[in-house]
């Protein structure tokens, strides 16, 4: 059986799941189950035949993938302000100046060009608006 904080991955079905142990236990039936994380807080609950050991190169990735959004977390605040003063009407450069440093860290992180070649596009046209600033958000997850 795995134990709180083991790196595992999903061996069966047709998507891929890779995370930590977070809780762990038997059912009232007494079927032992966990809450593995992802990289991105998701939760799933898995029984031992549906999981593995995850490999080095997975617990990598996972690990790369959490610290992406440590990243993020500590831009959003930043950007989340100035998405707000634009809403109010207040003109700021912030905006696309934040798109661009997030689209940065996150190629430095992950060495990938999808989806942040829109983020940096957005953020070269600099775009000041709204609705395009909240899209390349969402094609981040953020």
């Amino acid at each position: 059986m795995f134990s709180r904080g083991d790196y595992v991955a999903k061996k069966t079905g047709d998507y891929a799941f890779v995370g930590t142990v977070q809780l762990d236990g038997d059912k009232r039936g007494g079927e032992w189950r966990c809450a593995v994380e992802d990289d991105r807080g998701t939760l799933h609950i898995f029984s031992e035949a549906h999981l593995r050991p995850a490999t080095q190169a997975e617990i990598e990735t996972f690990k790369s993938g959490a610290a992406v959004l440590e990243e993020c977390k500590k831009l959003k605040i930043h950007l989340a302000i100035a998405l707000s003063e634009l809403k109010n009407g207040n003109a700021t450069n912030n905006v696309p100046d934040l798109l661009e440093a997030m689209a940065a860290k996150l190629h430095s992180l992950c060495g990938s060009e999808e989806p942040y070649t829109t983020i940096i596009r957005v953020a070269q046209s600099r775009a000041s608006s709204m609705r395009e600033c909240i899209h390349a958000l969402k094609l981040l997850g953020v």
